[in-house]
């Protein structure tokens, strides 16, 4: 299972979304007021301002990574999975943009200048392209099955 490395590109997946967890989003600074956003939505200290149920899309996509690691044995299964994880990602990813700019909006800051992006917002990018890297490695995975199936 381990030893493909499309099982290593799911690992750091996996990895990558239970970091999701710990690291914000970003922070949105109106007149001395910092807003974090994280997982859980848009925080003033203790308090949520804004929801955003982004654990549930992190919660999501580990589930599925576990899933199409667990489903090596099944190479297209393991691909149809890992194409589902990837396509949560891009709605992820397109979701945080939206969400950012639009908070933003709503604050009445300047978005250049007020908003400090933190690896948080950087992390589903990266899984994004470990699952397109699993997801080519398990359609090689498929060709070369396929190929020495036709040499018999």
């Amino acid at each position: 299972m381990i030893q493909r490395i499309q099982s290593v590109y799911l690992l750091l997946t996996l990895l990558i979304n239970v970091l999701i967890f710990f690291f914000d989003f970003a922070t949105f600074t109106v007149s001395g007021n910092a807003y974090l956003f994280n997982v859980m939505g848009i925080e003033e200290g203790a308090n949520i301002k804004l929801y955003y149920p982004y654990y549930l899309a992190a919660s999501g996509a580990i589930a599925l990574a576990i899933v199409a690691i667990i489903s090596f044995s099944n190479r297209s299964k393991q691909l149809r999975w890992t194409y589902l994880n990837f396509l949560l990602h891009l709605a992820t990813t397109v979701m945080l943009f939206i969400n950012t700019s639009s908070t933003a909006e709503m604050l009445n800051i300047d978005f250049g200048n007020n908003v400090t992006y933190h690896v948080g917002f950087y992390l589903p990018v990266a899984s994004c392209a470990f699952l397109f890297l699993a997801m080519r490695s398990i359609k090689n995975d498929e060709k070369l099955v396929k190929s020495i199936d036709r040499l018999r």
